[in-house]
């Protein structure tokens, strides 16, 4: 008794003291006794009943309080766990090794970060070798146990295993949950059987072809990865390509500034000499030979201040040749800035129209080596760049070798430079008329060049002329259209993304942006950049809201994290995102805010779902509990008023009091049947049903009590209209819909209730709430009033036991609870709708019959019927043990009893001979009906049991039935129904077929 009375305390609730309660109950009903005079034994049993029936109440309501924390707590680690995957992504885009080419830094980085977020065993990137694209090694793999980094000796080849790779390439991640199912498997198994249980892979690609994959195994135990999952190593991948790319960028940018270089590092001194012998053009090399600081310190001055006094005159000698052959090449002691005399190597090319190109070599150290001699003789013979020399009216005067074999000009031909190079354009004659430099690229001859163009304006006898030069640019072209190639790649990424990126100024305008926010804003990119929030949302609530955030993340520096905020689209729409903002310092050092926000408007509705059906499951569940409980009270109450009326069968005035008790119990006995509804455990009969009939039987008996200015509608169209289930409830239900529209029309001139039917398809039911059961067709029974409606903060209560908008007096709030715990209970739903100009619309769903069947005939009730034998009564509470052995008693037979399925066993044991027949209750602890029935058909294969419950018939009861218990009887039953159920299993007769006990199969508790 104390334990019932004393909550527990893991529910965080001390004790109660509902003992005292139930004293005050006790005294009030004792009252009562000393005025009627009746039996005190009568109002005792009350007043213990009632403090019982209090404290199961109690302790189901903190169960239920416990039940739905626990489930909270579920969805917010759900939760959490996709914002630790955002923030992962958003911390690996924004490191700068990522961007800087960095691969092994990057791959560590990313490896890393998948083992700790995911909270798997290994992470590892393969890439294909460049040299041979069929080989596939792995570059980098983390291990989460030893926290170590590191490389795998063992490869891939795809031609090993075609299907796999073709697989990756069609599909962005490929989970597996057997090695035999992943190549990437084996690689990490090690000798101690910690073999790998589960994969996920992710390709990555660079430049549309796939170029290696991100894999990450889970060892040991097996493991599902959820989508989440799947997409956050798909992005995982899309990193590594970026990172990737990165590093084809710097290669290709190194090698562009080394070629570059190759000019102006060269240690061959070249320059460009007029016809007075003075240099227009040396290169670095040049300037360092004769120790000037610039190349330009010696344009303009002579070539002859360059040589030795004494060598003057044999130079000038030397010179009368070059004028014959035009080309010269002689060794002379030349003299550097500082007055140092030092051999050099002079090559000179004589230029048509004047002057020469001079090849400069200092010899100082030949004698040390043969082969840098020949190698700078080589050099003077000839240049490696195309050099053209051409008139003002762009024809080819000279051009050396390498421009004769790379752009094939014919110097004999006198061809016009355009015909070499298509897109020259004609130089205007005010480009010769002073030196002048162009430059700009072009193909020639399916090779890219850089042409630099530089004119010389000539003298009184030499006229202007001009020179091209020419540098092999093809690898640097291919570079640079690799790099608008990846710009283009990126921005098609960060448009396929469908969250909102983004990147704003401090002054709030956007400076970058994806197809997301540009669809949200009803605008494209063009539009948008320059623009603010303020130019696109009318809602200034919400662009004062981001402007804020914006400017406290780069006045402090810090990322800052939005769970939810609102935005108006473009269409007007309230869209809910879940926003990060982060720094982002620009390459001129300009501090702005980069934005990533998700749109989870869905997933805010879908939350909202899932909580009403929670919290409407959770509430059954009690009303479930509840019911259970009171079935077991009301048995032991109903057969102690069958027995003390048998036995004061000649004393009116206690029959009278036992009447009334018994009347009262009938009316809690319809209670715990709403409840049962409601909880969709008591559905009494599986029955066809004429629909159509039970609704004009209720219209009928309604039709009769509605105020006159009320009219009632019928449609009744459906030309199917048979379900299965429980006759009685489902024309409860209607009577409640009906009721509850005369309500709503009271007080006006007049209403108008209609009440139609059609058949519908499932597809025809856009709007079914998750978890409704699927059937070929429905049918819809529609309940329209012209009411008042129903209040939309209202809407979601409605189906809430208890919940009311009517006084106390009118209504307990059990009417539309008890509607919603039925439907469901028949395979259906229910759907409240909105209708125009006011009024509430009821809609039913409720799964058809593929074929008639005949109705379900009500079983007439009968007399107690007496019998002899030994029955054994199981049940955990001590007052349906005793009321069943005193009715058993009065009935004629011998009654043993035992409290629980363990005691029962070791009853039969004992009294086997003896005991004819047990009646045994469904839930018990320590052992319930299930194994106690088999444990004793095991000492007697023969044996006849009943069991019962304060549930309707369930999946255990229709187990028990099939494999062999007798017949079943549902609580609380009366004198007449257990003398019918005993003496028909007595005799050995099988359980009836249809009546109050046939119910429909619904999960047990």
């Amino acid at each position: 008794m104390f334990d019932l009375l004393i909550m527990p305390r893991r529910h965080g609730a001390g004790p109660v003291p509902l003992f005292l309660v139930a004293m005050v109950v006790a005294g009030t009903l004792l009252g009562l006794w000393f005025i009627s005079e009746a039996s005190f034994l009568v109002f005792l049993i009350a007043v213990l009943l009632v403090s019982i029936l209090t404290t199961v109440l109690l302790k189901n309501i903190l169960e239920l309080q416990f039940s739905f924390r626990r489930r909270t707590r579920s969805i917010v680690t759900a939760r959490s766990k996709l914002l630790r995957q955002q923030q992962g992504l958003l911390k690996l885009i924004s490191n700068d090794n990522i961007h800087a080419g960095d691969l092994s830094t990057s791959f560590k980085l990313i490896s890393k970060m998948g083992c700790e977020i995911l909270n798997a065993s290994v992470a590892s990137i393969w890439l294909f070798d460049s040299q041979q694209n069929d080989l596939l090694q792995c570059l980098e793999s983390y291990d989460s146990k030893t926290k170590s980094h590191g490389t795998l000796l063992s490869a891939l080849r795809k031609t090993e295993h075609e299907e796999h790779f073709l697989k990756l390439s069609e599909k962005r991640v490929l989970v597996s949950d057997h090695k035999q199912k992943s190549p990437f498997a084996s690689s990490f198994s090690d000798p101690k059987s910690n073999k790998v249980k589960a994969t996920v892979e992710a390709p990555f690609f660079h430049a549309g072809k796939l170029i290696g994959v991100l894999c990450l195994c889970q060892k040991k135990t097996p493991r599902f990865w959820t989508s989440d999952e799947q997409s956050f190593v798909s992005s995982l991948a899309d990193i590594v390509s970026i990172a990737f790319h990165a590093n084809q960028r710097k290669i290709v940018e190194t090698a562009l500034r080394e070629k570059s270089l190759a000019i102006e590092a060269s240690a061959e001194g070249i320059g460009i000499i007029d016809d007075k012998h003075h240099y227009r053009y040396v290169n670095r090399a040049f300037a360092d030979i004769y120790g000037f600081a610039s190349s330009d310190e010696i344009v303009g001055l002579r070539c002859q201040d360059f040589y030795a006094p004494r060598e003057l005159e044999r130079v000038a000698q030397l010179m009368t040749g070059l004028n014959k052959t035009g080309k010269l090449r002689f060794e002379v002691q030349s003299k550097r800035r500082s007055g140092e005399i030092f051999p050099q190597e002079i090559s000179l090319t004589a230029i048509p129209g004047g002057g020469f190109i001079c090849f400069a070599r200092d010899v100082s150290e030949r004698s040390k080596s043969q082969r840098e001699t020949e190698d700078m003789a080589l050099i003077t013979r000839m240049s490696p760049f195309p050099i053209v020399h051409f008139d003002q009216d762009q024809r080819i005067l000279t051009a050396n070798p390498a421009a004769q074999e790379i752009l094939g000009i014919d110097t004999g031909s006198h061809q016009s430079l355009r015909t070499v190079i298509p897109a020259l354009k004609r130089l205007d004659r005010s480009f010769f008329a002073r030196e002048n430099v162009t430059s700009f690229t072009s193909g020639i001859a399916e090779k890219y060049f850089q042409l630099t163009l530089k004119s010389s304006p000539g003298s009184d006898k030499i006229p202007p002329s001009g020179y091209l030069f020419a540098i092999d640019i093809s690898s640097l072209k291919g570079a640079q259209e690799k790099i608008v190639e990846s710009e283009r790649f990126l921005r098609n990424v960060i448009d396929a993304d469908p969250n909102f990126i983004f990147i704003k100024d401090r002054r709030g305008r956007f400076v970058l942006v994806n197809d997301a926010v540009c669809q949200a804003y009803g605008t494209n990119n063009e539009e948008l950049i320059g623009k603010s929030d303020a130019d696109f949302n009318p809602n200034k609530d919400e662009v004062l809201h981001y402007r804020e955030i914006d400017l406290k993340v780069i006045n402090e520096n810090r990322p800052i994290y939005i769970p939810e905020e609102k935005i108006t689209d473009s269409e007007g729409n309230l869209r809910w995102l879940s926003t990060i903002k982060k720094p982002f310092l620009t390459s001129s050092g300009e501090q702005m805010v980069l934005g990533v926000a998700s749109d989870i408007t869905e997933r805010k509705r879908l939350e909202s779902q899932l909580l009403q059906s929670q919290k409407m499951e959770a509430v059954g569940q009690l009303a479930g509990g509840i019911a259970h409980d009171f079935n077991n009270l009301l048995t032991g109450i109903l057969g102690h008023i069958a027995l003390l009326k048998l036995e004061n069968e000649n004393n009116p005035s206690i029959l009278e009091i036992a009447e009334l008790i018994e009347q009262a119990s009938y009316r809690a006995s319809e209670l715990t049947h709403k409840l049962l509804g409601f909880a969709r455990k008591g559905k009494h009969q599986n029955t066809p049903i004429d629909i159509h009939n039970s609704i004009k039987e209720t219209l009928s008996l309604v039709e009769s009590t509605f105020e006159k200015n009320i009219f009632i509608e019928r449609d009744l169209q459906a030309k199917e209209a048979s379900v299965r289930g429980d006759p009685v409830q489902l024309q409860q239900v209607f009577l409640n819909l009906a009721i509850n529209a005369r309500d709503a029309m009271n007080g006006q001139a007049t209403g108008r209730l209609k009440v139609s039917t059609q058949v519908v398809w499932p597809e025809q039911v856009s709007v079914a709430p998750p978890g409704t059961g699927s059937a070929s067709k429905y049918l819809e029974v529609t309940f329209s009033d012209t009411g008042h409606g129903i209040p939309n903060n209202l809407k979601e209560k409605v189906f809430e036991p208890f919940f009311s908008t009517k006084t106390a007096e009118k209504g307990t709030g059990m009417g539309l609870a008890m509607v919603y715990g039925i439907v469901k209970n028949h395979g259906g739903f229910v759907l409240l709708e909105d209708r125009e100009g006011g009024g509430a619309v009821f809609k039913i769903f409720l799964p058809l019959l593929q074929q008639e069947e005949a109705l379900l005939q009500p079983m007439d009730l009968k007399r107690p019927v007496k019998g002899i034998g030994t029955i054994l009564v199981v049940d955990d509470h001590d007052i349906i043990r005793e009321v069943a052995d005193k009715m058993l008693t009065s009935l004629g037979y011998k009654v043993l009893t035992a409290e629980d399925g363990v005691e029962a066993v070791k009853k039969y044991q004992e009294f086997s001979e003896q005991i004819d027949l047990i009646l045994m209750d469904l839930v018990m602890p320590r052992m319930g009906a299930r194994e106690c029935y088999h444990r004793i058909r095991q000492l007697n294969p023969q044996i006849k049991v009943i069991v019962s419950t304060g549930y309707g018939k369930n999946n255990l009861v229709q187990e028990l039935l099939d494999s062999g218990v007798i017949d079943f009887i549902q609580k609380p039953y009366r004198l007449h129904e257990l003398s019918e159920v005993v003496d028909r299993s007595m005799r050995n007769k099988p359980a009836a077929l249809s009546g109050p006990h046939n119910h429909g199969s619904e999960s047990a508790r």
